[in-house]
Parts: C-alpha cells; sequence; structure tokens
C-alpha cells in the first residue's frame, strides 16, 4: 500500500457543501468515492479505505479513520501540527512501525486516539498528558516497551485504556485508580510484574477488566467485590486475569468470597494460576454469570451447589483442579 507521506490541508469543494481533504498515499492522491451526511469517503487505485470528517468552519477534518488498510512506515509527525482541530484519529489494523510520535500529543483536542493492531515500537510518550480530553487511548497489538508513565493519569476523561499485547514492563501503577471514568482497563499479554493494586474498587464505572498472561502475583484483594459498575446486574462485565501467579499473602491463594458481589458480572477468567481453597459459595448469587473459568488450579473441595440455578452459565470450567 506504501506510505501515509503526508496529510494536507488543501480542500475541495463538493456540491453537498461539504469540504474534503486530500490525503497523499505515497505520491498519489486519493480519489473521491462518495459523500454520506458529514463524512466524506476515498479511495486509491490499491482499494485503501479513507473516511475523513470535515469542519465546515475552517476546512479541517476532525476525524480521520485510516483504520484496515496496508499502511506502512511511520506516523506522520506533521498530522496534528496540520490538523490542530483533529478529535478523531484511527490508524489501527495497518502496518506502521516506529516510535509513537511525540507531537501527537500537541492534538489537544483529539478524545479518540486508536494505533492498536500496528508494529510500533518504542514506549508510550510522556507527552500524552497534554491529552486531556481523550476519552479512549487504544495501542493494542503493537511492540510497544517500556513503563506505563505517569503523565497518563492527566488524562482524567479517559473511559478505555488499551495497553493488551505489548512488552509493558513494570507494575502497574498505584494512580490507576484516579482514571475515575475508566469502563475499559487492558492491560493483558505484556510483562507486568507486581501486585494487584491495592485500592482498583475505586474505578468504580469499571466494566472490563483484563490483567491475564502477565507476571502478576500476591493478593486478589477482597475489595474487588466493591466495583460498583460490576455489582450493577444491568451492566455486562467481564474479568480476565488468567495466567497470572495470583496467591495470598499467606502463601494460600484463595478466591475472595466477596467476589461474589459482582452481580452484574458475565465473565469471570481465572484460570491457570495457584489459587488454592474452594469456589466460594457466594458464586451461585451471580445471576448473569455466563462463562466461569476456573481450570487449571489447586482449588478443592465441592463445586457449589447452588451454580445450577445460573441460568445464564454456558461456559464451566473447573478442569485440572482438586475438586
Amino acid at each position: 500500500m506504501g506510505k501515509i507521506s503526508q496529510l494536507t490541508g488543501k480542500s475541495y469543494h463538493c456540491n453537498s457543501g461539504l469540504n474534503l481533504v486530500f490525503v497523499a498515499i505515497g505520491n498519489t492522491l486519493g480519489n473521491l468515492l462518495g459523500i454520506d451526511e458529514d463524512f466524506v469517503y476515498f479511495y486509491h487505485t490499491t482499494y485503501a479505505r479513507i473516511l475523513v470528517k470535515m469542519d465546515a468552519k475552517n476546512d479541517l477534518p476532525t476525524e480521520i479513520y485510516l483504520s484496515e488498510n496496508r499502511f506502512n512506515g511511520s506516523i506522520p509527525r506533521s498530522i496534528c501540527s496540520d490538523f490542530d482541530c483533529l478529535e478523531y484519529l484511527d490508524l489501527s489494523k495497518n502496518r506502521l512501525n516506529d516510535v509513537i510520535p511525540t507531537n501527537l500529543a500537541s492534538c489537544s483536542s483529539l478524545y479518540i486516539l486508536n494505533l492498536a493492531q500496528n508494529y510500533l515500537e518504542g514506549e508510550m510518550p510522556r507527552e500524552l498528558e497534554n491529552l486531556t480530553e481523550l476519552q479512549t487511548l487504544n495501542l493494542g497489538e503493537n511492540k510497544l516497551q517500556g513503563v506505563i508513565p505517569p503523565s497518563i493519569k492527566s488524562c482524567t476523561k479517559l473511559r478505555v485504556f488499551d495497553t493488551g499485547k505489548n512488552r509493558i514492563q513494570g507494575s502497574i501503577p498505584v494512580w490507576i485508580v484516579e482514571l475515575a471514568e475508566l469502563r475499559i482497563l487492558n492491560l493483558a499479554f505484556n510483562k507486568l510484574q507486581g501486585t494487584f493494586p491495592p485500592d482498583l474498587h475505586r474505578l468504580r464505572n469499571l466494566q472490563i477488566l483484563d490483567l491475564s498472561h502477565n507476571n502478576l502475583s500476591g493478593l486478589i484483594p477482597q475489595s474487588l467485590g466493591k466495583l460498583n459498575a460490576m455489582a450493577n446486574q444491568t451492566q455486562s462485565d467481564v474479568i480476565e486475569m488468567s495466567s497470572s501467579d495470583w496467591v495470598m499473602g499467606d502463601g494460600v491463594g484463595k478466591i475472595p468470597e466477596e467476589m461474589g458481589e459482582l452481580k452484574g458480572l458475565i465473565a469471570l477468567n481465572v484460570s491457570n494460576n495457584n489459587l488454592s481453597g474452594s469456589i466460594p459459595e457466594s458464586f451461585g448469587g451471580m445471576a448473569h454469570l455466563e462463562s466461569l473459568d476456573l481450570s487449571r488450579n489447586m482449588l478443592s473441595g465441592n463445586i457449589p451447589a447452588d451454580l445450577v440455578n445460573l441460568t445464564f452459565l454456558s461456559v464451566l470450567n473447573v478442569s485440572n483442579n482438586n475438586l
């Protein structure tokens, strides 16, 4: 497909009264494909999918969608200096490499930044702290390294924070609980170490939590049962904490009885850990549960009889335990 070599502000006036921006792919300008309300579609001779939403006042794009193409090379460093009113940038599912340019932070109006499923390297820029309007930051499935920078805590409006399937190291920062608007937190498939953040229950809006496939250890805190959104039976929520090393401080890795208070939970996976003790009786009251995976642990005792009352439960895996 080639590189996203240039994003220019040159516009072309259409009969609908909309303006569109030319997106240069290599040395070839995209061609107009169609117009639908506020959006302008482009295509390239090699079938690039490009969608741009324009600001009628200054003829500059506010939203750029370049997802699911085969663009390679680096992200243009001029992208925000040229388009300072950009609010939505989706470059996901391409072949982009190199580092995330620090001047992305100059797009102070961004509320969605999706760079997932590329080959981006290096660390998360500390300058991201300038994106105070950001609601979604999706960096999943790249080759990012380093730690989660503390500057992220300045993005207090974040609802989605996804760095899954990278090479992120260090611990889960304690300040993560300051992102009070978080709905989705995905840190899975990294190289994180350390223990569970003790105050994670302060994320009262959290609906999806995925910490699986890291090198985490230590306590699953009883306070996890206080996650308000997951305790709400009108929500659809997921906890994924498989393939870590969850054990209690005394070496007895029990599943906290309080986790049964998460009445809105639809999926819970704590498989492939070092958990022991029994399956909490409180799980029989998780009426919305559809999938429960406790396999590959050291659980013992009886399977709670009340699990038969979970009418939505379609997946129950307790294999490879001592039940």
